[in-house]
């Protein structure tokens, strides 16, 4: 009984329009039968942790290799200066900290359509943020640095 409440709050609760941020992989092995209502939270924190886990780690690499691959001074008038590596570095982690706040805000708005003291509500917040963590390791691995040890 609690599967169908389940599943027919989350096809109410979302509209078609913001459907793409909410479903995904976890959602279908999360939701996968028989679903424990209990656990739900737990496996959708953990996965959101997990996907966390995995962009943290893409964006310390790709620092890594940018300063690593990236010589020469800033400013060719003065030796010693940051090298590009460095300053290209230092601005690419500037931009992590803004489009984690953007990701924030953003799940935030998108799963404010649904009710917070609702079953859905965290769940649908943890697939937003995991969902834009996929498609942002996307653009970092897009800028062409090779994975480095």
């Amino acid at each position: 009984m609690q599967v169908v409440i389940l599943v027919v709050m989350l096809s109410i609760n979302l509209p078609l329009y913001a459907k793409g941020l909410y479903e995904g992989e976890e959602a279908d092995e999360c939701y996968k039968p028989p679903v424990d209502v209990d656990l739900l939270d737990n496996c959708f924190s953990n996965a959101a942790r997990n996907s966390n886990r995995k962009l943290d780690a893409l964006i310390r690499n790709t620092s890594h290799q940018i300063k690593k691959t990236i010589l020469g001074s800033f400013d060719v008038k003065d030796p010693d200066s940051p090298t590009i590596g460095e300053v290209y570095s230092q601005r690419f982690l500037d931009a992590q900290i803004i489009w984690k706040q953007y990701k924030t805000q953003l799940c935030l708005a998108v799963a404010g359509q649904i009710p917070e003291d609702s079953l859905t509500y965290s769940q649908s917040l943890d697939q937003c943020q995991i969902n834009l963590n996929k498609r942002h390791m996307a653009e970092i691995e897009a800028m062409g640095f090779e994975a480095g040890e």
